[in-house]
C-alpha cells in the first residue's frame, strides 16, 4: 500500500469519497480539508505501528586493516615522554602517519635525507585539551620515497603517547587515513532504534552471528582492530517521516500486512471534529487491528560456517 491508496481508503471509511455515485473531485475544498492533513496522520500511524511491528534494516561495515609498518599490533600501548626524544616510530618509505597524544607536546615528522641527517617535514605543537588523547594523522610527502621516515616525540614536559602507526601507502585525503586504535568504532545511521543482531562474514566462507563486540552510547558499534571481513548490523529502524506534502506514490516502510490499520487511524483523526462517534468507531477498529498484529515474522538460520566443505576446501562432505 502506498500513501495514495491509504488516502482513498480513509476517505471511503469516512464516507467522503463519493456523493450519489459520483467520486468527489480531489480539488474539492471540503475534501482538501481532509486530504491536506492525511500525511501527518499517516506518519503518526506508521511510527506507532512500527513500535509493535518493527522495521528491519541492515547496515554493513567492511574491514581489512592496512598494515602498520611498525608491526602487527605494535604501537597501541601507552608510552610516556619524560624528556628524552622518542624515535621508535620509524620506517622506510612511509606515506602517512597516525598517533594520539595527551599533554603539552612537540612532535616532528622527519625524513632521513642522508645517513643520520634528518629533515623536518611537519611540526606539530599540541597544547590543549589536557587530560584526554587527541588524534593526529597526516599524509607524508618525502623527497625520496625510499628514505626513512620517523615521528620524533619531543618537548619540554612529560606527556603520553599511544596508537602509533606509519603506513607505506598514501590515501586520497587525510580523513581517509585509517584510525589505528585497538577497538574500531562505527556509527549507526540516524534512523537506528534498537540492535537486533550482528552477522560476521569472513574467510574462509564463514557467516555467523557475532557476539564479540561492544556497544557505546546509543549508536556506536565497536569491534576489535584485528577483525576482518564485513559486519552486517541488523537493527530496527525509525520510519522516515512522511512529509506534509508527500505524493501519493510514497510507500510505507512497515511490512505490508502491518499497513492495514493505517487508513483507519487517518480517517479517525481527520473526521473527529465533525463526527466524534464515527471517529471513535474507526479508532477502535484501528486499535483492534493493532492488537491482532503479529509482532514479528519467522526467520531462517542465523549461521553458516563451511557448510558444504570440511576443513579442506577441496573435500566435499556430501
Amino acid at each position: 500500500m502506498n500513501f495514495g491508496t491509504a488516502k482513498t481508503k480513509a476517505l471511503k471509511l469516512m464516507a467522503e469519497y463519493s456523493v450519489n455515485g459520483v467520486v468527489i473531485s480531489s480539488t474539492d475544498g471540503n475534501q482538501l480539508d481532509y486530504t491536506l492533513r492525511f500525511a501527518d496522520f499517516a506518519d503518526d500511524a506508521q511510527k506507532e505501528i512500527s513500535k509493535i511491528r518493527r522495521i528491519n534494516a541492515v547496515k554493513q561495515f567492511s574491514r581489512n586493516p592496512i598494515p602498520n609498518q611498525l608491526g602487527v599490533n605494535i604501537g597501541f600501548d601507552i608510552l610516556q615522554y619524560l624528556g628524552t626524544d622518542n624515535t621508535t616510530t620509524t620506517a622506510t618509505g612511509s606515506k602517512a602517519y597516525y598517533f594520539e597524544v595527551d599533554g603539552v607536546a612537540t612532535i616532528y615528522v622527519e625524513e632521513e635525507t642522508s645517513t643520520g641527517v634528518w629533515s623536518v617535514l611537519t611540526t606539530i605543537s599540541h597544547t590543549t585539551p589536557k587530560g584526554e588523547f587527541t588524534v593526529y594523522k597526516g599524509l607524508i610527502t618525502a623527497s625520496d620515497v625510499t628514505n626513512n621516515i620517523r615521528v620524533r616525540f619531543s618537548g619540554s614536559y612529560p606527556y603520553n603517547i599511544r596508537n602509533r602507526a606509519l603506513y607505506a601507502y598514501t590515501f586520497p585525503t587525510t580523513d581517509d587515513i585509517p584510525d589505528y586504535i585497538p577497538y574500531v568504532r562505527y556509527t549507526m545511521p540516524t534512523d537506528f532504534i534498537m540492535l537486533k543482531k550482528v552477522v560476521h562474514r569472513t574467510d574462509p566462507r564463514q557467516y555467523r552471528n557475532l557476539g564479540d563486540f561492544q556497544w557505546e552510547g546509543k549508536k556506536t558499534f565497536v569491534v576489535n582492530y584485528d577483525f576482518t571481513g564485513s559486519f552486517d548490523v541488523y537493527y530496527y529502524k525509525q520510519p522516515t517521516t512522511i512529509a506534509s506534502d508527500a505524493t501519493d506514490s510514497v510507500e510505507f516502510e512497515i511490512d505490508e500486512e502491518a499497513q492495514d490499520p493505517i487508513p483507519y487511524y487517518m480517517a479517525s483523526f481527520a473526521i473527529r471534529e465533525e463526527n466524534e462517534g464515527a471517529a471513535n468507531t474507526l479508532f477502535a477498529i484501528y486499535q483492534n487491528k493493532l492488537s491482532n498484529l503479529p509482532t514479528s515474522v519467522a526467520e531462517g538460520s542465523h549461521m553458516v560456517e563451511n557448510s558444504l566443505f570440511s576443513n579442506s576446501p577441496s573435500t566435499k562432505l556430501f
